[in-house]
């Protein structure tokens, strides 16, 4: 009897050092990422990505105005993210990118001042590899084909896309 009860303690003991073994290798993925973005689908300026589980999105925006030239530009992107494989340090994902960047400047050439306006939609669809270069800090490269300029001069051709950054 003292044997069959000291067998299934061990038995127990045992299990349970499997069952924690198996919560170690699994990766706790940050869900909160702020940074610095450039892309011509996925757009140019400070980004944030929001990845609670499998799906993502993320949304860039950059604003400048200048005096000189009366130069107005603005860039918005927002983008889905889809994560393919993950571990400690390093990420693959799909994104599908969607840009829009509106500029508008005065020209003098001749008289009378005018004003030029332009505003250009863009669609990308291609892979990410993502990298964790410090301890809160990623490095991110995409790749893909990007329709550009929807609105007015469309043309399509390859797509690359950069970003930095820090997750929480």
């Amino acid at each position: 009897m003292k044997k069959i009860v000291l067998s299934f303690f061990l038995l127990f003991l045992s299990l349970n050092g499997f069952g924690q073994n198996n919560l170690d290798s699994t990766v706790l993925s940050p869900k909160h990422f702020i940074g610095l973005h450039a892309g011509n689908t996925t757009g140019r300026g400070i980004s944030y990505r929001y990845w609670p589980s499998k799906f993502g999105f993320q949304t860039t925006f950059a604003f400048e105005k200048r005096k000189s030239y009366n130069r107005l530009s603005l860039d918005i992107g927002l983008s889905l993210l889809y994560k393919l494989k993950e571990n400690e340090k390093f990420g693959v994902y799909a994104y599908l990118g969607h840009d829009i960047d509106y500029n508008q400047h005065e020209t003098w050439g001749g008289q009378p001042i005018t004003t030029i306006a332009n505003l250009q939609y863009n669609i990308g669809i291609g892979v990410g590899f993502k990298a964790n270069i410090l301890k809160n800090l990623d490095a991110n490269i995409q790749f893909g084909y990007a329709l550009l300029d929807l609105t007015q001069n469309f043309h399509s051709g390859l797509a690359g896309e950069i970003g930095l950054y820090y997750h929480f």
